[in-house]
């Protein structure tokens, strides 16, 4: 892994091989109280950091597993507690509710249950407790904020340190490949107003889920991923208005274009993703489309 001191109390650390071992970026802040916030380093990595630092706190910031995984991790030490977004409590005790809420289309529910039962070895935990917005930890003397931004799963959060003006983005989808939403529980409109809340805050540097550190035209690179959701409306609108069918649309794709190259264990699932994400838009599209709602943001 890598490690990196932002400042005296927030370190940034970017796991060996994120996306075909399923991890995430994280950081850790070490003040009042020791918290570690999506951690998802590898299980004896990860195993291994929570001996060195016995954290108070462990925060998950949403279920999906690349950010979750880790949580069964912190539950089998006997001191810390860990923490998820109120919103998504039920999807990481209940394995079947998981499953039916994140494997339901495209018949691709049984080969789903098998990636996740026996290759992500993930069957739901217990013994976590909940926190949302108003959620305060004692991590004086930094200020840190728990905000909400929601889109990209229903309790997905960030974490800000205005004195600093250091932003944890999380999965906001900031990198090359933009902002995803292949399940069912996925909002386009709240997760554009989510990243337009995040825009607000003015960082001066953003630590991300995936997408490394951000230092340089902050504004620009969130006005690009609000610009994917307006690019991918109008070529699906122009696909659809050509009589272009679901399923032509989804196999040309809408997030991934090249399925047919792609390798990997995942490669069963996109399909199915890109339909959900088609059939967002095109819900959106048949009610007047993205700029009904936010008029003043196509660029």
């Amino acid at each position: 892994m890598k490690r990196f001191k932002i400042t005296d109390h927030i370190e940034y650390i970017i796991p060996n091989d994120e996306l075909t071992r399923f991890l995430c970026s994280g950081i850790i802040v070490r003040a009042g109280a020791t918290v570690f916030f999506d951690t998802n380093f590898g299980e004896s990595e990860t195993r291994g950091l929570l001996e060195a630092e016995k954290p108070d706190f462990a925060l998950i910031s949403h279920y999906h597993l690349d950010h979750s995984i880790w949580g069964r991790v912190v539950l089998e030490r006997p001191s810390g507690e860990l923490l998820v977004p109120s919103r998504e409590q039920r999807y990481l005790r209940d394995l079947a509710y998981f499953l039916s809420r994140t494997g339901g289309n495209g018949g691709i529910a049984e080969p789903w249950s098998r990636f996740v039962k026996n290759r992500i070895r993930f069957n739901g935990f217990q013994g976590f407790r909940t926190y949302d917005g108003s959620t305060k930890i004692n991590t004086a003397p930094v200020k840190m904020t728990l905000i909400p931004a929601p889109g990209h799963s229903p309790g997905h959060t960030a974490v800000h340190f205005p004195e600093e003006g250091i932003l944890f983005t999380s999965d906001v989808g900031l990198g090359p490949f933009g902002p995803w939403y292949g399940f069912e529980d996925c909002n386009i409109r709240e997760y554009i107003e989510s990243i337009l809340q995040l825009k607000s805050l003015k960082p001066k540097l953003l630590l991300t889920g995936h997408s490394g550190m951000i230092q340089e035209d902050i504004d620009a690179v969130f006005d690009r991923c609000v610009g994917a959701f307006f690019v991918r409306e109008d070529a699906l609108r122009e696909k659809m208005e050509r009589g272009l069918s679901r399923d032509t649309i989804v196999r040309e794709g809408v997030y991934f274009m090249n399925k047919a190259k792609v390798q990997g264990p995942l490669k069963p699932f996109l399909p199915a993703w890109d339909a959900v994400m088609f059939d967002l838009h095109r819900e959106i599209i048949l009610n007047g489309g993205l700029e009904k709602d936010f008029p003043n943001l196509r660029h």
